[in-house]
């Protein structure tokens, strides 16, 4: 890494550590991922700057934010997932300022906060044939830094004779898929916490569904931020990206929440059972609804 690049990310380390060291103290789940994403958000906004302080003529470009990054719900040791989208393809700059901007995002994000990053170049042209993971991605995505004539112009494109039956059912089974591999009840001893049923992914694929089939999103609910709150604590006590929840980590989770482990187990599973309640109730919509094969 650069020595500048080095420094101009320190600042924003520090600003990561200090909220570590308050969830430890005072646990807290979305308005805590909101402020722990407004950190990266900062530090992808003083990298765009300092390439567009130094270049003459940058290309116009959108650094988007997707998936739990788009919705601003970065926990401790979430992967930080970015899209950087033109507004104009041909520009004469544009592959040395995109080859810029992925090394030294990737620079200050993995190297020096430690994060996963996932990053990739779409065009609006490329819209059509988006996967449904692409797909699905974008629809929680937003602007941190740059054009956002070019990010309405890539959902614009994105929702143009989008694929809606194909988007669903790949939806459907890759929700299958994930509960397989991890828990299929909400009542697991163990439950995965993002991908398991009853997890955050339950939530989002009612989402994405939802507004596929043009009946819009729903906010977090009450059930969803616990399990939010509960993933958050479970990244600080590992140190790492991980989402079971095992009898031993939930010891760790309860005791950082003041509650006996059974109590919070408890809270935990009527939390996860809520969401897969509401995930079971979007697929019986779903039997109803009309949209176009």
């Amino acid at each position: 890494m650069t020595t500048e690049t080095s420094e101009r990310a320190r600042e924003f380390v520090e600003r990561r550590e200090m909220l570590l060291e308050e969830l430890r103290v005072q646990p807290g789940g979305l308005e805590w991922c909101a402020r722990h994403t407004g950190v990266v958000d900062d530090l992808v906004r003083s990298l765009y700057d300092w390439q567009a302080q130094s270049s003459e003529d940058m290309p116009r470009l959108a650094i988007v934010a997707t998936g739990g990054y788009g919705r601003s719900e970065l926990s401790p040791w979430s992967d930080v997932d970015l899209r950087l989208v033109p507004l104009d393809k041909a520009h004469p700059r544009l592959e040395s300022t995109v080859k810029w901007l992925f090394r030294n995002l990737h620079e200050a994000l993995s190297s020096t906060m430690g994060l996963k990053v996932g990053y990739g170049l779409s065009y609006v042209s490329d819209a059509a044939g988006f996967d449904a993971k692409t797909r699905s991605g974008l629809m929680d995505s937003r602007v941190v830094v740059g054009s956002q004539e070019a990010h309405d112009d890539l959902m614009v494109a994105l929702w143009s004779g989008f694929p809606v039956a194909e988007f669903v059912i790949e939806k459907v089974r890759e929700q299958a898929a994930i509960e397989s591999r991890t828990n299929d009840t909400p009542y697991s001893s163990h439950p995965h916490l993002k991908s398991g049923a009853g997890g955050l992914r339950c939530f989002h694929t009612a989402n994405w569904i939802g507004a596929a089939i043009g009946e819009g999103t729903e906010s977090p609910t009450d059930a969803y931020g616990f399990v939010l709150l509960a993933r958050n604590l479970l990244h600080l006590v590992a140190g790492r990206q991980l989402d079971h929840m095992t009898i031993p980590r939930r010891s760790e989770v309860a005791q950082l929440l003041g509650l006996e482990p059974l109590k919070f187990g408890s809270q935990l599973a009527e939390a996860l059972s809520q969401n897969d309640a509401a995930y079971k109730a979007m697929m019986e919509r779903l039997h109803r609804a009309r949209f176009e094969l």
